[in-house]
């Protein structure tokens, strides 16, 4: 699962960057079927479901299905799944719910680059940054989905935060970031308290993100785990210590610490850098899994 980003002015034409085109093609001329999936509530009515990793798993994992069918493939056919970002997250939720989810597909690996595995954590270092804007995307799609923290949320805002989260419903990253970026939570709320110390304060809203949390049962075939230690967004500490839960589990698992760069703290940079600097690497893991080799693993016993 890969991605793009638009920018425009609301309610005017987007200009869509597909920033990841690139490794669509290095896939595609080394032989494999690539499918991009949307994911639910992208070119479709309803608010997307942003870092909610129960349904992305669902909706890669269906792609791979329809891939299959659509490619008069074998069922029995070797499927993998990359991404990094929020793509590196579905693609590690794929990887963990293929098993209970889709049984019958031949999972060969997967690749999850700098993938927010816990997303109160990810709510922490993402407030202040240039993206904070993205914090909307995810109470909106959570909301839509939840009565109980939809109330919860909107009884701790005031009007700022409430406009906060209208934008965010219309808005692409391009918007999000000439208009949000670097916004503290504390200036969206009644209290003057963080989104993220409201998520602890209400049972509702913390336990509807840590039932998205990833690390809590093993995936059925390797996958390779890269984080850059210098990532100013999704925390290095935080993809290590899942990639650790799945290695205690029996799982087949590289940890990688990709190379980053450190430049001007909470603008993206140094998370948006390792893409280039380690898609390929994913990829060419996932292409020896599909030549069957054995996968490589720094699990320790």
């Amino acid at each position: 699962q890969l991605g793009s980003v638009g920018l425009s002015k609301v309610g005017s034409p987007t200009i869509n960057a597909s920033y990841e085109y690139s490794f669509y093609m290095m896939a595609l001329r080394h032989g494999a079927r690539v499918i991009v999936a949307d994911l639910i509530g992208l070119g479709m009515p309803g608010h997307h479901t942003y870092v909610n990793h129960i349904e992305e798993a669902h909706a890669l994992l269906d792609a791979a299905r329809s891939g299959l069918e659509l490619a008069h493939a074998p069922k029995d056919a070797p499927i993998g799944f990359a991404g990094y970002s929020q793509g590196g997250g579905a693609s590690l939720s794929a990887a963990e719910y293929a098993e209970r989810y889709a049984p019958d597909l031949n999972v060969a690996g997967t690749y999850a680059g700098a993938p927010p595995t816990d997303l109160p954590e990810t709510m922490r270092s993402i407030d202040g940054s240039a993206i904070a804007h993205v914090l909307g995307y995810a109470i909106n799609g959570f909301s839509e989905r939840s009565p109980e923290f939809r109330d919860a949320v909107l009884a701790e805002l005031n009007p700022r935060g409430i406009d906060f989260l209208r934008s965010a419903a219309t808005s692409c990253t391009g918007d999000s970031v000439l208009m949000w970026g670097f916004t503290n939570t504390r200036m969206l709320t009644r209290t003057g308290e963080s989104l993220s110390e409201i998520v602890e304060r209400k049972p509702v809203v913390k336990e509807t993100l840590e039932r998205q949390n990833l690390g809590k049962a093993v995936p059925n075939a390797p996958v390779m785990m890269a984080s850059s230690p210098s990532d100013d967004l999704i925390s290095h500490d935080q993809v290590r210590r899942t990639a650790g839960a799945y290695c205690s589990m029996g799982g087949t698992i590289d940890f990688v610490a990709a190379p980053g760069t450190a430049t001007i703290p909470r603008t993206g940079i140094d998370h948006a850098v390792p893409l280039y600097l380690e898609m390929p690497v994913g990829l060419q893991y996932l292409f020896d899994r599909f030549e069957g080799k054995p996968a490589p693993t720094n699990c320790t016993a």
